[in-house]
């Protein structure tokens, strides 16, 4: 079966000449259908930097990005511009409920129970990999 999301050989480089920084090296990732990646690692090390690039916010100095076994990179924005914040939001919140994702989610609490929460949970950083919240 073909992977959902296919990374092969992107690299980004931001800056030219000898102010050249590459942050993202040659990277290659597969991701099944039905998996799921978690991207972890020190700050600076070019996590949001990928996952920008996946979201068809920022484009690769070079590789290919395939979703579906479809090449996503280069395309127009005209194309890009129909998945507006609406549907982006719909994509998303359907995965949050991917029953594979609940081994990430370590807790759960109602919207109005905000402020406790976070308070907790700035106590507790280290532990907690994602909080869902209930509205």
């Amino acid at each position: 079966m073909a992977a959902a999301v296919q990374i092969a050989g992107i690299r980004k480089v931001f800056g030219k000449g000898e102010r050249a920084v590459e942050v993202l090296k040659r990277i290659d990732i597969d991701v099944a259908p039905g998996e799921f990646l978690i991207l972890v690692g020190p700050s600076g090390c070019g996590k949001s930097t990928l996952l920008n690039i996946i979201a068809g916010l920022e484009e690769p100095s070079e590789g290919e990005l395939r979703i579906a076994g479809r090449n996503v990179l280069g395309v127009a924005p005209a194309q890009r511009a129909r998945w507006d914040y609406r549907r982006r939001m719909q994509l998303a919140l359907g995965m949050l409920r991917d029953p594979a994702l609940d081994a990430v989610v370590t807790g759960e609490s109602p919207f109005d129970m905000l402020p406790e929460v976070m308070a907790g949970l700035a106590q507790t950083a280290g532990d907690v990999l994602c909080h869902r919240l209930r509205y």
